[in-house]
């Protein structure tokens, strides 16, 4: 009593699923296996290869089940038959007090397009006596392109929230078609900011934010002085310093695409499917990667706590999820999950290739065990504080400054279309061990080089070229070297365009 609604001691009960079934009853799927697990948790030598030994659990497979759970005192409901009824019974059923039966109902429905029920759809929408019938029949209505600025105006003025919110989204698709009534629907949504349900105003800025409404930041103000910080957190909001990831390479892009399949598989599920972690109680199981240090640190950084895991406090903070080895994944695997989530939720760091993570694997082959956040930090290449920097330019050097301000919405820049040696300088206060320089240009994504010379020096007289005819493929210009010994950086553009040459931040990462 008050405690788990359905538990046992059967250590291979595997529950994947519940849905609610057409008669009322609840199904559940059982997967009844031993191992679960992928590979990276059960290796020989882990501590859950030595209970699925002892236990004996990699013996059962093939032998899921699914339960149909009943409750004593409950008769089974009828068995449907939604294919063959008329278009005007499905429209009944968008009332039924069981989900499956709106939700079929909607479905058939929207894809029947049958005009003739138009009418009792839009009686449906509002008829406030069930709020969840008016909003199957929203949906419905906008499913079957017949859904007007009338539907969503009545809508976005009705007594329940549910029918508010859902009138919002559905709006989305009159306003993405450009409709002749787009600007009165936008200005109709933004006057709920200041609605007493908070879930209302959490859709008002997020469809504010996809859509780009012209008071989309005085809006997220308004929320703020209206509504608890809590619900505004929830609500993933990137910089505007942060890159389209249809901005990458073409080759990045297809790794940012198989990134995405591999996070929303493996790893949403301990970092949050926002990249802000997942919850378990009031605590995090795993650090937030939106914003990570490490994320958007140097890449062997990234790459090396992905190949061998990671272990212990992350920012003083120890979490439940361990990150555990993925060094039995591939090359490609590895890269495309590092580019996926150094280019998603915020961050902004550049694309990591196969040979990058071939070339760490083979340095640390050896290595047995997770990597702690200090160790890293004395064996890769960590960002260099820029406060006592030198920078200057061959052009506009009055504004070079602005390229190490810490601040992505300023720039230097060349006030003057981009010609063949152009130039820009870094003077270290002493000599370090140089291994990458980042230049970003995001905020205005097309200002960059397309063909760059990058160069170090020890003494700012004798130059060694670490880049030669290197190309800039997008805003974000990462020049990696072998570590060397430097006390200048000098990047020297090749190329002639009619655009100036802007760089809104520089970082640069070196090894102790």
């Amino acid at each position: 009593p008050k405690s788990e609604f359905i538990r046992t001691t059967d250590a291979n009960f595997r529950p994947v699923n519940m849905v609610t079934a057409p008669d009322g009853t609840l199904y559940i799927v059982d997967m009844y296996r031993g191992i679960i697990q992928e590979s990276q948790w059960t290796n020989k030598g882990s501590y859950l290869r030595g209970v699925i030994d002892q236990y004996g659990f990699h013996k059962n497979i093939q032998h899921g089940r699914i339960y149909r759970l009943v409750h004593k005192d409950f008769k089974r409901g009828p068995k449907p038959n939604m294919i063959g009824a008329k278009s005007s019974e499905l429209v009944k059923h968008l009332s039924h007090p069981n989900g499956w039966w709106r939700d079929t109902a909607q479905r058939i429905l929207v894809l029947r397009a049958d005009a003739s029920v138009t009418a009792e759809l839009e009686k449906l929408a509002k008829d406030t006596s069930n709020h969840l019938a008016q909003v199957h029949a929203l949906w419905t209505l906008e499913g079957m392109g017949a859904l007007t600025p009338e539907h969503v105006t009545s809508a976005l003025a009705d007594k329940h929230p549910a029918v508010r919110s859902t009138a919002i989204r559905a709006a989305e698709t009159l306003i993405k078609t450009k409709h002749a009534s787009a600007d009165s629907l936008e200005s109709s949504i933004s006057q709920l900011i200041s609605d007493p349900d908070p879930q209302v105003v959490m859709q008002v800025i997020n469809t504010a934010n996809m859509l780009k409404f012209k008071n989309n930041e005085e809006l997220f103000a308004a929320a703020k002085k209206s509504t608890s910080p809590g619900v505004l957190n929830t609500i993933p909001r990137a910089p505007a310093a942060v890159v389209s990831a249809m901005s990458l390479p073409k080759a990045a892009i297809e790794q940012h695409k198989r990134g995405k399949a591999i996070f929303q598989q493996l790893c949403s599920s301990c970092h949050g499917e926002n990249g802000k972690g997942t919850l378990t109680g009031k605590d995090l199981m795993a650090p937030p990667l939106a914003g990570s240090a490490s994320v958007n640190g140097h890449h062997e950084q990234f790459v090396n706590i992905i190949l061998h895991g990671l272990e212990g406090p992350v920012n003083g903070k120890t979490y439940s999820a361990p990150m555990v080895s993925m060094k039995t994944e591939s090359d490609q695997w590895i890269a495309d999950i590092t580019t996926y989530l150094k280019n998603e939720f915020g961050n902004n760091s550049g694309c990591v290739e196969a040979a990058d993570v071939a070339a760490i694997r083979t340095q640390t082959k050896e290595r047995t065990k997770p990597w702690t956040l200090a160790e890293l930090s004395n064996t890769v290449p960590q960002p260099i504080d820029k406060k006592q920097w030198k920078v200057t330019a061959s052009h506009n050097t009055n504004t070079a400054n602005l390229g190490i301000d810490g601040q992505a919405n300023t720039r230097f820049t060349s006030n003057t279309p981009q010609k063949d040696g152009m130039w820009y300088q870094i003077e270290f206060p002493e000599a370090i061990n140089l291994s990458s320089v980042r230049l970003d240009t995001t905020p205005s994504p097309r200002d960059f080089p397309a063909t760059y010379l990058a160069e170090i020096s020890e003494d700012g007289k004798n130059w060694k070229a670490v880049a030669q005819n290197a190309k800039g493929e997008y805003a974000l210009i990462t020049v990696n070297m072998p570590t060397t010994k430097a006390k200048f950086f000098r990047i020297t553009n090749k190329s002639n365009n009619k655009l100036f040459w802007s760089i809104h931040e520089i970082d640069a990462f070196a090894v102790k």
